[in-house]
């Protein structure tokens, strides 16, 4: 399992995702909770499969955001595609991008390796 924060490029390290993330053989069990200034905080869990080096969830999800009420469905649908780089027995480094509404945002930031609570 791994945990930790990734930071949106442009965003002055004031826009962040909360990235909790279990590795699978071909895809990767993931949580992001992501907070945008005046926008509230959104968060998505989804399956993102991999495909060579890159990870991607389904091209169109559901994400629930505080602004529109605890676990709520906005109007919105987003996706995030991301890659693993310089993975050691401690961290690893993601860097990916959340698109949504013909937008895209990327993000990196480093994830520690975590001991399941389950």
């Amino acid at each position: 399992m791994l945990k930790g924060t990734a930071y949106y490029a442009d965003s002055e390290d004031k826009d962040f995702l909360e990235i909790l993330l279990i590795e699978r053989e071909n895809e990767a069990s993931i949580r992001a909770t992501t907070t945008w200034g005046i926008y509230g905080t959104w968060t998505i869990d989804s399956v993102a499969k991999k495909q060579g080096q890159i990870y991607s969830t389904r091209t169109v999800f559901p994400t629930k955001g505080a602004s529109v009420g605890p676990g709520e469905l906005s109007e919105f649908h987003a996706s995030i595609s991301f890659r693993m780089t310089h993975v050691s027995d401690s961290t690893v480094l993601i860097e990916g991008v959340w698109r949504e509404q013909g937008e895209a945002y990327k993000f990196s930031g480093e994830l520690e390796r975590i001991e399941s609570q389950a």
